[in-house]
């Protein structure tokens, strides 16, 4: 399938015109792309837009010191609601789901023994509450999955296999129960936030308004706005792509600037 680009020759000029485009286009809920941000303020703003409900996210963090405060955030983080945690060290991987935890280990076979406090043996066997799976074995690189029920003991596991250094990490669709907790990960961390966001309209309205102006951009039902440029851009795909087709996209962004009270 090929994709064939198209740009109207509208600009849409602030985040309460991107709203009535969407309106006019009868979508409820927009995609947020480009949010980046490390102010504590800008962050917490964020993370408020995310209250309603049905409201997705997805923040990603990358960067940075795993320093105690950072430690002491995870711990507060690990066992609250969210849909998905996943946080990397240059030795480890820790993934964290509301029923499990997966810890993946990799470095000198001497260091996971230290931290599994047990010697390794290729395979996979249960213990103590938490499947070890042993997938390579070499005296300077071993690889283990580790799978807890329990997440403080899957971020105890964590630390003690990894190092101080924090990787590229995300988390999906954190409940408001933690957002404390986050905040203070990611301000401890002092590292540039990335965030995508699918929220009611009025609410991306109201989230884009009350951040620096950057580059935002809104979308849905194939149809993006960059707040930064103002460009209104879409595009169609194989085998719909002959003259008529662009025309019926351009028509159909017409109908929806004229719903939208923009022409």
């Amino acid at each position: 399938m090929a994709l064939l680009p198209l740009i109207h020759a509208r600009r849409i000029r602030s985040p309460a015109e991107a709203e009535a485009l969407f309106r006019g286009l009868r979508e409820r809920r927009v995609a947020l792309r480009g949010l980046r941000t490390a102010d504590p303020a800008a962050l917490r703003v964020v993370l408020d837009a995310t209250r309603r409900w049905r409201s997705r996210a997805t923040l990603a963090f990358d960067g940075g010191a795993l320093t105690e405060a950072v430690w002491e955030a995870l711990a507060d983080l690990a066992p609250r609601r969210f849909a998905y945690l996943d946080v990397r060290s240059p030795a480890a991987a820790l993934r964290l789901w509301p029923a499990h935890a997966v810890v993946h280990l990799r470095g000198p076979q001497a260091r996971l023994e230290a931290a599994l406090a047990e010697p390794l043996v290729v395979g996979a066997r249960s213990r103590d509450g938490r499947a070890l799976d042993v997938r390579a074995l070499a005296p300077d690189a071993s690889a283990v999955d580790v799978t807890t029920q329990d997440p403080a003991r899957a971020l105890a596991l964590f630390r003690r296999a990894g190092d101080d250094r924090l990787l590229r990490s995300f988390i999906q669709d954190p409940h408001p129960s933690c957002h404390a907790a986050l905040l203070r990960l990611l301000v401890a961390a002092g590292v540039e936030v990335s965030a995508e966001l699918t929220l009611r309209r009025a609410d991306a309205r109201a989230l884009t308004e009350r951040l620096p102006a950057g580059a935002i951009e809104w979308q849905a039902a194939r149809v993006t706005v960059d707040l930064a440029t103002g460009e209104l851009r879409g595009f169609i795909t194989s085998p719909n792509t002959l003259p008529e087709d662009q025309r019926r996209w351009h028509a159909r962004i017409d109908g929806a600037l004229r719903r939208g009270g923009l022409t």
